[in-house]
């Protein structure tokens, strides 16, 4: 029995944070700025870029990224990003952060699932993009029926039926169970 688990139930427009005196003012803004961000390749930064384009018409591509840890340095993925030619995406060098970037003004943007420390802080310097991101992310809702958990599916009850020689008979009465208990789940969320 597939059972859903939810590990991060929040919604992602609070994760971005704006160079004040950047003139930036709403989503569209970010097209041609430097944003930063720690993982470009994550499930909330893929949901993230995502919104932008959809709900707000700012590409991947019109942006220019940095990548790197937050406060510490972080090295390059072990495994290489293949990204398409037009999306541009720079490394950070040894020994620097997107905080201490950001903070010389060689960022306009930071996307990040962690509360920036400047932020915090109060530095005057940054600022959410949406200041009242929970009544963006209600409209959101409202509009899309889109919750953006990240879910990850547990296959206990497979893993002991397989290992119990009944794999073809569990796998449709499983099949079968899983799909009706999801549209009564998915009915009553809505």
């Amino acid at each position: 029995m597939a059972i859903p688990v939810p590990l991060s139930k929040i919604f992602r427009h609070s994760c971005i944070y704006i160079r004040t005196g950047a003139g930036i003012e709403r989503p569209q803004d970010l097209a041609g700025r430097r944003i930063g961000t720690s993982q470009y390749s994550s499930t909330g930064l893929t949901f993230l870029r995502g919104m932008l384009e959809h709900d707000y018409g700012v590409r991947s591509q019109d942006m220019r990224w940095y990548m790197g840890g937050m406060n510490t340095f972080r090295e390059k993925p072990l495994i290489a990003l293949d990204l398409p030619k037009e999306i541009q995406l720079e490394f950070l060098p040894d020994g620097d952060t997107l905080e201490a970037k950001f903070a010389r003004g060689e960022l306009d943007a930071l996307l990040s699932l962690y509360i920036p420390e400047m932020f915090l802080n109060g530095d005057p310097r940054i600022a959410r993009l949406f200041p009242d991101f929970k009544s963006v992310e209600q409209e959101y809702y409202k509009r899309t029926h889109i919750h953006p958990s990240c879910i990850r599916w547990c296959c206990a009850r497979m893993f002991i039926a397989i290992t119990r020689g009944r794999r073809a008979q569990f796998t449709t009465l499983s099949a079968r169970r899983a799909r009706k208990r999801w549209r009564a789940f998915t009915t009553r969320t809505r």
